[in-house]
């Protein structure tokens, strides 16, 4: 660190290795594979999670006062993750949450379903 100050001028247009790194990236994430086994174990987990969160919802509330009450109160998180999970589902590390927290609210609605009325 010194009190010098330095000028540094950017790049022309279209010149050498800024378009050299974009197309090297370009290629890159072309052929990178899909890491099938790590995803599914982490959307596995993520579905197991809100499988158990929605059943304990479901649960407490059916208990405490009517079935119905628990119904609507799953449908009410169902329709707020919803939009989350829409937005989500294109981004690289994150498509496997989303898949995890899908698959495990759409099996959550069988055992809700079966609580408040069964």
């Amino acid at each position: 660190m010194t009190d010098a100050t330095t000028l540094v001028h950017p790049p022309r247009s279209g010149a050498g290795p800024a378009t050299a790194a974009v197309a090297w990236s370009r290629r890159s994430a072309a052929v990178d594979p899909t890491p099938w086994g790590t995803g599914l174990t982490v959307a596995a987990f993520i579905a197991a999670f809100v499988v158990v969160a929605m059943l304990a919802l479901a649960s407490a509330l059916a208990t405490e006062t009517a079935g119905w009450v628990a119904v609507v109160a799953a449908a009410v998180v169902t329709g707020g993750l919803a939009p989350s999970l829409w937005l989500g589902r294109r981004v690289p590390v994150v498509r496997w949450v989303v898949l995890g927290a899908v698959a495990g609210t759409i099996l959550s609605w069988f055992g809700v379903l079966f609580i408040a009325f069964g």
